[in-house]
């Protein structure tokens, strides 16, 4: 096995933290990886230390979100290097030596702060994920946190008014893609199914402004990639709470 724990101490404003890089390949007890390439594992991800009104949930936010991706249910972990192992573990159990899916099997998954101010700490998790097949899955996940109460803030804490920001955004959701099919002759504009606007699973902030990210098929079932764009900070103002 081999595992690489790089430390660094991370600072900012008012946060402290530590960033823990932990790189891992299959264990060299199993069989199937005498012969065939292992599994891959590589995970960044920040453990905070200060504010402590805020770390415990940071933290057990991280740990939660972690353990879930990297374990099938029923599974337990006590913590996040442990879920790592139970990963490699189920990869090298469900993929055998003679199946290319051991050559090929691999999760990146990093999580850093994409902005952070006196109010408000942004998380952003990149991830990237192959098993087989034509190509990978990638994706961008958020959470946000409130500093002062140190929760996580759902939509209707996020925005003033949650109706007229989905008005709003479904107004520059519409521009952006006049613009990309008029800028490129390849783009396709998206469409939501039954044209009913949604808000994205995934809204976060970042030094530029906020930015709306949707997944793959989250817009329309014919949607095979992600899709983002960012509203500026000065656009944004008058429907942030914070």
């Amino acid at each position: 096995m081999m595992i690489n724990n790089s430390l660094f101490r991370y600072t900012s404003q008012i946060f402290i933290g530590i960033l823990v890089l932990l790189s891992l390949s299959c264990t060299e007890d199993v069989e199937q990886c005498y012969h065939e390439q292992c599994p891959e594992l590589h995970i960044e991800y920040i453990r905070m230390t200060l504010p402590t009104s805020l770390a415990p949930a940071v933290n057990l936010g991280i740990r939660d979100q972690l353990v879930s991706k990297l374990t099938m249910q029923g599974q337990e972990a006590e913590d996040i290097e442990h879920a790592a192992q139970v990963y490699l573990n189920n990869s090298q159990t469900a993929y055998p030596e003679d199946s290319v899916m051991s050559e090929t099997h691999q999760l990146q998954w990093v999580v850093s702060a994409s902005y952070q101010s006196n109010e408000v700490l942004s998380l952003r998790t990149e991830f990237y994920e192959f098993a087989g097949g034509a190509h990978g899955f990638e994706g961008l996940l958020y959470k946000n946190f409130n500093v002062v109460t140190g929760r996580e803030m759902v939509p209707s804490e996020v925005f003033t008014n949650l109706e007229a920001f989905t008005a709003f955004a479904k107004a520059q959701f519409h521009t952006q893609q006049q613009e990309l099919s008029a800028t490129s002759t390849y783009w396709e504009i998206l469409e939501f199914e039954n044209e009913v606007f949604k808000l994205p699973e995934n809204i976060g902030f970042t030094e530029e402004g906020i930015q709306l990210y949707y997944q793959a098929y989250e817009i329309t079932v014919y949607q095979n990639e992600p899709f983002y764009f960012h509203i500026s900070w000065e656009a944004v103002k008058e429907y942030i709470n914070f």
